[in-house]
């Protein structure tokens, strides 16, 4: 009798709290998104979420950039990146017509935005989309692309920031 009341008491800590279920998908501690139960084969959760939102949800964690052979890193520990001439930008480009300030790139609720704050406008393109010019305004970013501060692409191939988000 001795024996059995103590295994039962070495076991309360051990068991799980099957009370609090996930909800998918979710991001696990290493930043993957999980999109399902690994035990089911079809998770009916996922069932309210549209295609664009679970595609949305695929490219909200991180971002990494390129200029110069240098590598720059947005995540949700250093959510913000302030691109221009000054010495004080995360992301430095002395030539074109780049303003002091020209633009800052913030992870905002899941999403990664682009905002221009310059004269002379940004150029932006994902994928192989069409190219945007953004001035005075902003444009959510995902997947792969390019920026260009002040120029269109054509006519800045130096300068380009290459960007990828995970």
């Amino acid at each position: 009798m001795w024996g059995t009341d103590m295994g039962q008491d070495n076991r309360k800590g051990d068991r799980r709290n099957y009370r609090a279920r996930p909800s998918f998908p979710l991001i696990d501690s290493e930043g993957n998104l999980i999109e399902k139960n690994r035990r089911r084969i079809v998770d009916r959760r996922l069932s309210h979420i549209t295609s664009e939102q679970l595609e949305d949800a695929r490219h909200m964690h991180r971002m990494d950039l390129r200029l110069y052979g240098q590598r720059y890193h947005l995540d949700e520990e250093h959510n913000k990146l302030v691109l221009g001439r000054t010495h004080f930008c995360d992301i430095q480009v002395l030539e074109g017509p780049v303003s002091r300030e020209h633009a800052v790139i913030t992870l905002v609720g899941g999403h990664i935005v682009f905002e221009d704050k310059s004269t002379n406008g940004s150029y932006v393109r994902m994928g192989t989309d069409e190219e945007k010019h953004v001035h005075n305004s902003s444009v959510r970013l995902h997947g792969e692309g390019v920026i260009s501060l002040g120029y269109p692409l054509a006519n800045n191939a130096r300068n380009l920031i290459r960007f990828e988000t995970s």
